[in-house]
């Protein structure tokens, strides 16, 4: 069973990168559409897929290793 012990280092790298692209499927064709008319909107969706990818990432890897 020492395999099985190791996986449980992938499994929080996997959904990091999963929810990375999940930000990136949603953001990117919203601000393709929108980058001509509102170049507010377009930031404002940049920057939080930016915040959501980046927090999300620190915080399924780092807050698990976290022991009170």
């Amino acid at each position: 069973m020492q395999w099985f012990a190791f996986l449980f280092c992938f499994i929080p790298v996997g959904m990091a990168v999963y929810n990375v692209v999940i930000a990136c499927a949603v953001g990117t064709p919203v601000v393709t559409f929108v980058q001509d008319k509102q170049f507010e909107a377009s930031f404002v969706v940049t920057a939080i897929c930016i915040l959501f990818s980046t927090t999300s990432t620190l915080c399924i890897v780092f807050v698990p290793k976290v022991r009170v």
